[in-house]
């Protein structure tokens, strides 16, 4: 099965914010066992189902867990939103414009997600920049050549 497929079946039995926790804290508790220290976990743009129970609760519900794994094994953590290369270049932004109205201080940043053959890194410059002058980290974890591209077009 892929990766889509299986999100699709874990997100399909999430009831409630205690599940958005446990998946949080479960992922440091995997992390911790292979002596990590510090651990970034990336989100998407919400889903229909978890929009229904709110951004700011849901993201409340994520740090809650990276709060739990932080005292439980020592470890640090931070969240990084993430940008789908597959969305369109207004998507991006409404999905960054999410991000910066609600602050959560374990939201450290924005990245990139989805495979590089789905959509350039260019075509989300806007949604960089308002990130950027929200003060949140840019990130990418790509070997594109087209990054070096997009990130010139962020700082002019």
């Amino acid at each position: 099965y892929s990766l889509f497929t299986l999100s699709g079946w874990v997100i399909d039995v999430l009831r409630d914010t205690d599940d958005l926790t446990r998946i949080v804290y479960e992922a440091f508790e995997d992390a911790h066992a292979s002596h990590t220290r510090h651990l970034e976990l990336s989100f998407d743009e919400l889903t229909p189902r978890l929009a229904r129970i709110g951004y700011p609760a849901v993201m409340e519900a994520y740090a809650a867990g990276v709060r739990l794994a932080e005292r439980d094994f020592g470890m640090t953590g931070r969240l990084l939103a993430a940008v789908d290369r597959s969305r369109t270049a207004e998507e991006a932004l409404a999905w960054v414009r999410t991000v910066v109205d609600h602050p959560n201080p374990y939201v450290a940043g924005i990245g990139l997600d989805n495979l590089e053959t789905v959509g350039p890194p260019e075509r989300f410059v806007d949604a960089y920049r308002l990130a950027g002058e929200a003060g949140l980290a840019l990130q990418t974890a790509t070997a594109s050549c087209s990054t070096t591209r997009a990130w010139s077009s962020v700082r002019r």
